[in-house]
Formats: structure tokens, C-alpha cells, sequence
């Protein structure tokens, strides 16, 4: 009896762990720097580098995937919260997460004319960004807790 205990919790923790593992996993690319990709996408924008920081801050902790693997041309619910293959409208908790950074976000700078449906890659959350912390959006103001 205390065996099939042990190979039951064995097997839930290898379920968890994989789950855990695929949500989380980090690309098949070439990590860059910043630096390197603000200069390639936003330099000659009206993004500034703060802001483009700040947005891949939030976008690394939401989405647990480190801040160089993620690429301006990734779009949500395939590169970053991509669900199960066998759950494909499904919401993962990092795309709810997302969806309620991004509503809070459009909440406290009053921007009234874009929904969340609007924001489809990280270029375009970066523009949302870069917009609202022109409008006096702040690290404060985010649903992410920053430790």
C-alpha cells in the first residue's frame, strides 16, 4: 500500500515538474543582450531605453523566460504562454497575468480607444509601455510585485 503512495506521488511530481518545465522553457536561440536589441528595433523610435527595460522586466517576470530570449517579433499565446498542445484555448496563468498587467496598465493611463487583444507581441507591449510611462505610469502602479 505505502508503494503505490510513493510511485503515485512520484509520478504527480514528474507530471508537475515537466508541466512546470515546458511552460518555462527558454527558447531555441541565440541569448542577446539589451542593449543589442534595443539597438536593432527601438533606437531611431520614440521608445527609450528605460522604457524598453522596464517593459522586458515585466515580460521576464510574468512570463519566467530571461530578458535576452525574448524578441521584439514573439507574439503571445505561441512564442510566450504558449498552452498545451492538448488545451489550445487555453489561458496559461502567465497569459492571465499579462492580461491584467496590461488592463491595469490601460486603466491608469486612461488609454480608453485599445483592448488586450490590441497587444499581440512584445513590440506592441513595448509601445504600450514606452506610452504610459510617458503619462506617468510606474513601477508602483504594476501588478507584478517587484521584490
Amino acid at each position: 500500500m505505502i508503494w503505490i503512495a510513493m510511485f503515485t506521488s512520484l509520478l504527480i511530481f514528474a507530471w508537475a515538474d515537466f508541466a512546470y518545465r515546458r511552460r518555462h522553457r527558454i527558447p531555441k536561440r541565440e541569448e542577446y543582450k539589451l542593449e543589442e536589441i534595443y539597438q536593432q528595433y527601438y533606437e531611431k523610435s520614440e521608445v527609450l531605453l528605460s522604457d524598453f527595460e522596464f517593459a522586458y522586466f515585466i515580460l521576464e517576470n510574468i512570463f519566467h523566460v530571461p530578458k535576452g530570449y525574448i524578441r521584439p517579433t514573439d507574439h503571445f499565446h505561441s512564442e510566450l504562454g504558449e498552452p498545451p498542445p492538448y488545451l489550445p484555448d487555453l489561458d496559461t496563468p502567465e497569459i492571465e497575468d499579462f492580461s491584467l498587467e496590461v488592463d491595469n496598465m490601460l486603466e491608469q493611463c486612461q488609454i480608453e480607444n485599445r483592448e488586450v487583444r490590441d497587444v499581440k507581441c512584445v513590440d506592441d507591449y513595448v509601445k504600450l509601455v514606452s506610452i504610459c510611462l510617458k503619462r506617468g505610469y510606474s513601477q508602483e502602479k504594476s501588478t507584478i510585485i517587484f521584490g
